[in-house]
């Protein structure tokens, strides 16, 4: 069985290498970051928190489809954890 996780601290320091939510306020950004807190990575938490960082982000466009795929994958590969627990 494997379990994945995310955390704020995970996508604080993403947000930083990538230079993203520039255009975000102080009070956006931190609830971002609650909801990754207090939520799991699912499919749908990931696609919304990717569409969030593309909206605040000066960097990206949002009306381009592929920016949000391409930040879906990004979260996954570096946000995203994963852990394979084996059942005995």
């Amino acid at each position: 069985m494997v379990t994945k996780f995310w955390t704020s601290g995970g996508m604080y320091k993403f947000c930083n290498r990538h230079n993203l939510y520039t255009r975000g306020d102080t009070f956006d950004y931190s609830s971002m970051l609650e909801f990754v807190s207090t939520n799991d990575p699912t499919p749908a938490n990931v696609r919304k928190v990717a569409i969030d960082l593309v909206i605040h982000s000066d960097n990206m466009s949002y009306w381009n489809n592929g920016e949000i795929t391409r930040m879906v994958k990004l979260i996954n590969k570096e946000v995203v954890h994963k852990i394979n627990l084996e059942e005995e």
